[in-house]
C-alpha cells in the first residue's frame, strides 16, 4: 500500500487534530493498473460505484471543519490530477485554502508535469510522488503501463524545479522480493537535489489488520544505509503500526525513523462510493465500513456529525 495520508514533510498532527482524506473519484478508472493497488483493495473506487459529486467531497471538507480540528487535508487516488479527476481535485484544494487548513495530495505523477503551476497557486503544503524504482523497465513492471516511468519523473523533475521543491516528497512501496527495484532510488534523487524519501512496505487488506513480512524490516534497514550513503533522509512510513505491533516478531526498529499517529482515529478517509473509514477500518475493505453516506438522502451536516462521533 502507499502512504494512505502521506503528511507534509516536518509536520505531525497534535493528538486533537484529524486528517481528512479524501479519494477522489476516476470516472474512467486510474491511467495505471498496480499490482498492489490499496485502493483496487479496498474496493472503494469502482467507477460503476461512485456515489459522490464534487460538491460532496467540498461540502464534507467543510463541515468536518466545523466539527473538529482539522489539521490536514489530503487527497489520494485512483490518481488525482487526472484530466477526470482534476475538477474535483481542484475545488477540494480550494476550500481547504479558504479554511486554512493545510492540504496534501499523493499522485502517480504521470500529470504531474502539466499540473505544477496550479498546485503551486493552490497552496499545496505537501506533494507525494509514488516511484517504485529506479529504472524504467522495473517502474513500467510494477505500474503494468509502458512509459509510466518517464511521465513520473517528468513531474518530479518539473516539481523539483519550483516553488514545490521543498514541499516534495518521493515515495516507494517496497514489494516483498524486489528490493533492488528500489536500491538505486537515494542516487537518483541526490541527482535531482532531493534529500527526503518515504518507503512504505506492502500490507494486505483485510479484517482491519497489516503484518508485514518477516525480513522486512532487514530490507528497510539496507534501504536506509543506501539513503545514507547518498545524503538522503529515509522515512519509514507506518501509519497503521503494523511494523510496531509486529517488532517482537521481527527485528530492531530502533536504527529507522518511523512516521506514526499518535491516535489511529486521527484519519478519516472518504470514498467516492460514499463509504467512511476511521482509524483501522481504512485497512479493511470499503464494504465493512459502518459509516455510509448517500447525499440524496442525507445532508452533509447530518452525515458528518456521524463521522466526528467516530473520531
Amino acid at each position: 500500500m502507499p502512504a494512505a495520508v502521506a503528511m507534509p514533510k516536518n509536520i505531525t498532527l497534535t493528538s486533537d487534530e484529524v486528517a481528512v482524506t479524501v479519494v477522489v473519484p476516476a470516472p474512467k478508472g486510474c491511467n495505471l493498473n498496480c499490482g498492489f493497488c490499496f485502493i483496487r483493495a479496498r474496493r472503494e473506487a469502482n467507477p460503476s460505484h461512485i456515489l459522490l459529486q464534487d460538491a460532496d467531497y467540498v461540502q464534507f471538507v467543510a463541515e468536518m471543519a466545523v466539527r473538529k480540528n482539522v489539521g490536514l487535508v489530503s487527497l489520494q487516488g485512483y490518481e488525482p490530477l487526472l484530466p477526470e479527476s482534476w475538477p474535483a481535485s481542484r475545488a477540494i484544494l480550494k476550500k481547504a485554502r479558504e479554511l486554512g487548513v493545510r492540504a496534501a495530495l499523493v499522485t502517480n505523477g504521470t500529470h504531474l508535469a502539466e499540473r505544477v503551476d496550479e498546485l503551486v497557486a493552490l497552496g499545496v503544503g505537501g506533494l507525494t510522488v509514488s516511484l517504485d524504482a529506479s529504472h524504467a523497465p522495473w517502474h513500467d513492471q510494477t505500474r503494468r503501463t509502458a512509459g509510466a516511468f518517464d511521465q513520473t519523473m517528468a513531474g518530479i523533475e518539473r516539481a523539483s524545479a519550483s516553488m514545490l521543491h521543498d514541499k516534495l516528497i518521493v515515495a516507494s512501496v517496497l514489494q516483498r522480493g524486489k528490493l533492488h527495484y528500489l536500491r538505486g532510488v537515494p542516487q537518483l534523487l541526490a541527482d535531482l537535489g532531493l534529500r527526503f524519501w518515504v518507503v512504505t512496505a506492502t500490507y494486505k487488506v483485510g479484517r482491519g489488520t497489516a503484518e508485514p513480512p518477516a525480513d522486512i524490516v532487514r530490507e528497510l534497514t539496507a534501504l536506509d544505509r543506501e539513503a545514507l550513503r547518498h545524503g538522503v533522509s529515509m522515512l519509514v512510513d507506518d501509519e497503521f503500526d503494523a511494523l510496531i505491533r509486529h517488532a517482537g516478531k521481527v527485528i530492531d526498529l530502533a536504527q529507522l525513523r518511523l512516521r506514526r499517529f499518535s491516535r489511529l482515529n486521527q484519519v478519516v478517509r472518504l470514498s467516492p462510493d460514499g463509504t467512511c473509514a476511521v482509524g483501522s477500518e481504512i485497512m479493511d475493505r470499503s464494504s465493512a465500513a459502518r459509516l455510509v453516506w448517500d447525499p440524496r438522502h442525507e445532508a452533509a451536516s447530518a452525515f458528518s456529525d456521524r463521522v466526528a462521533a467516530a473520531v
